[in-house]
Parts: C-alpha cells; structure tokens; sequence
C-alpha cells in the first residue's frame, strides 16, 4: 500500500523529482569543487578533524551513546524542520531547492575530503561505514518530503486547496519523516559506528 502511494507519487511528480535531484546532485559537485580549492591550510584542519572524529567513534562508551543518539536526530529534525515550515509559505518551494542543494553540498564536502584525506580506497570505506547506511534511507525520504512540500506550497499560491487538510497531510508526513529520521539516527550508532570500530585498523 505504502509502495503504491510513492510510486503514484513519483509518477504524478515526475518534473519535480528531477529538478530536486538535479539541485542535490550540483550541490554535491560544489561540495566536491570546494574541497578541491581548499588550500593547505583548510586540508590540514580537515584531516585533525577527521582524525578527532575517528577517535571519538573509537572511544565511544554506552553512556554517551543516548547524547550521540539526540545530537544526531537533532541535527536532521532541523533540517526537516525547516522544509516543514517553508511549505506552508508561498515563495518556500524556491527555498526548498536551495536547502537541498546545501544537503548535496554537505555530502559532496564530507565524502570529498575524506577522500582526500585517506585516499580512494580508506576514503571510500570511511564515507559507507559513517555516512552510507544512515543516508541511504535519510536523502531519499528529504527528497520525496521536498517535492510534496514544493507543491504543497504550489497548492497555497493558487489557492486550490484546503489549508486546513493540507497542514493536517503535511503534519502527518512530517511525524513520519521524524521516525525515519529517529531509525537513520539509530542506525547511525547501532551499525555504523560499531562497522566503523571494526574496521578503523586500516586507518
């Protein structure tokens, strides 16, 4: 059922999915354009940061776990936050676009320097082990969010459509987003980090 509903709403949003995926794939690029402009200096800083996150994963103990778990879910309820509210505006659709632009930069950037800091090969282990399985469910559900939102926003410009029922549909994609938000962050620490410690020998 749930299936069906995504997919007959990719399929009625075909245009719309292009052009959010189109934003988040050229803010990649930007991340990764940056990275390669960075000068010693910034380098240098990345590589103490990278090394700081390593041994923070690696020194990790439970009772830090539940403060890792809320800064983590934090961080993406207000990401998904911010969308929410733009999709009640007129103009929110144009900003939508951009904020998935900054999300691809974010990823470009990280998994960009990672790669130069370790490698191609340590990089790449590096981004999947921290990065790749949290993301693989989150930056799929941000986008399919921005595209109901950018029209629900399309909706309220042309005045074709209950507010109320809109900000009540809205609400409940948002309540929605949050629990996948909430099992991105627990597989962020639970398989992740744990992947990550048992792979950090190579590093």
């Amino acid at each position: 059922m749930i299936k069906k509903v995504i997919i007959n709403h990719i399929n009625d949003n075909k245009f719309l999915y292009i052009k959010v995926c189109i934003f988040f794939i050229v803010g990649v690029c930007l991340g990764v354009i940056c990275v390669n402009s960075l000068t010693e200096e910034n380098l240098e800083q990345s590589k103490n940061y990278f090394y700081n996150f390593k041994e923070n994963i690696i020194n990790i103990e439970n009772t830090e776990i539940k403060t890792l778990f809320l800064n983590s879910f934090i961080s993406k309820i207000k990401f998904v936050g911010i969308i929410f509210l733009l999709s009640f505006t007129i103009i929110g659709g144009l900003f939508i676009y951009f904020i998935d632009l900054y999300k691809g930069f974010s990823v470009g950037f990280v998994i960009s320097s990672l790669l130069k800091t370790y490698g191609i090969r340590k990089g790449i282990l590096f981004a999947v082990s921290t990065l790749g399985f949290q993301n693989i469910i989150y930056i799929p559900c941000i986008i399919l969010f921005s595209v109901y939102c950018i029209n629900s926003c399309k909706k309220i410009k042309n005045r074709n459509v209950d507010i109320k029922i809109q900000m009540l549909k809205l609400s409940i994609l948002f309540i929605i987003i949050l629990i996948i938000s909430s099992i991105s962050s627990t597989i962020e620490l639970a398989i992740s980090y744990k992947i990550f410690k048992k792979i950090q020998v190579f590093y």
